[in-house]
């Protein structure tokens, strides 16, 4: 039987946010790539091969699509940068904010 309530859990991008800025500053100076976000969301949510394939109008998966808005959100906050497409670079994640989100629990 289909079950909505799980097909449904894709987390939103403002969901996001916190658990992508700490996995950017996890390496401070290096470069976390679009790809290693990606498959850091699904590991950190378990999302499943049906979530995974989600899509939006666009034809984008929905999770990569929220990821996106997420650091999105989060360069227009100066929290991260991203000088190359597709590259967030850990030292950028280092401002008093990012530090004070990375700490909480």
């Amino acid at each position: 039987m289909f079950n909505k309530e799980r097909f449904m859990a894709v987390p939103k991008y403002d969901e996001m946010m916190v658990p992508v800025l700490r996995r950017i500053a996890e390496e401070p100076g290096a470069a976390v790539t679009s790809k290693q976000l990606r498959r850091f969301v699904i590991d950190h949510w378990g999302l499943s091969d049906i979530e995974v394939a989600e899509r939006v109008s666009s034809g984008v998966e929905r999770y990569a699509n929220n990821m996106l808005w997420a650091c999105t959100h989060l360069k227009q906050a100066k929290c991260i940068e991203s000088p190359k497409r597709g590259d967030l670079p850990g030292h950028s994640a280092r401002t008093r904010l990012a530090q004070q989100w990375c700490r909480k629990a």
